[in-house]
C-alpha cells in the first residue's frame, strides 16, 4: 500500500499513523485508512481556488481587435518577372514604397493599438483578483525603509 501513496514519506506516513490509528500500524485495513488519509489530505491541498475574474473588453478594444483583424488580409506588393526587369523593378519600388507607408505603417500601429488595449485588459483582470493589502507608501515605516536602504546601494 505505501507504495501507492505518491510521494510518500516517513513524516506523512506518521502522521496518517497518528491521526488513523493508536500510532501503531499492525492491519491491512490500517494501512488502507492511512492511505485514504492521505489522498484526502492531497485532495485538499489541491482544491481550486476562486475562479478568475471575467471583465468584459472595453469597446475600444473590440474595436482594435476588428481593425486588426481587417487588416490581416494586406499581403505585399506583387513582383511581375515576366515585364522587362528595369521596368518591372521600378514599378516594384513604386509599390512597395506605396505599400510601406499606406498599408505596412497603419498595420504596425493597429497592432500596437490591440497589444496596448490587451496589456490594459489583463492588467484590469489581475488588479480584480489581487488579495492583499497595498502598503500605505506616505508612511513614515516605508520612508525609513527608503532611507536604510538607499544608504547601502553602490553604484
Amino acid at each position: 500500500m505505501m507504495d501507492e501513496i505518491p510521494e510518500a514519506n516517513e513524516r506523512a506516513w506518521n502522521q496518517g499513523a497518528e491521526e488513523v490509528t493508536d500510532g501503531q500500524v499492525d492491519s491491512d485495513a490500517e494501512v488502507k485508512a492511512i492511505g485514504d488519509w492521505y489522498r484526502n489530505k492531497l485532495k485538499e491541498g489541491n482544491e481550486e481556488s476562486a475562479p478568475a475574474t471575467q471583465i468584459e473588453p472595453s469597446q475600444a478594444l473590440l474595436d482594435a481587435r476588428q481593425a486588426w483583424d481587417a487588416s490581416q488580409g494586406i499581403a505585399s506588393p506583387h513582383y511581375d518577372p515576366t515585364k522587362d526587369g528595369i521596368a518591372a523593378a521600378a514599378d516594384y519600388a513604386n509599390k512597395s514604397s506605396n505599400y510601406y507607408h499606406k498599408k505596412f505603417l497603419p498595420a504596425q500601429i493597429l497592432n500596437a493599438n490591440l497589444i496596448s488595449g490587451e496589456f490594459e485588459h489583463t492588467s484590469k483582470e489581475a488588479v480584480a483578483d489581487f488579495k492583499g493589502k497595498v502598503p500605505d507608501l506616505a508612511s513614515n515605516g516605508v520612508q525609513d525603509l527608503f532611507k536604510f536602504y538607499t544608504k547601502h546601494i553602490t553604484a
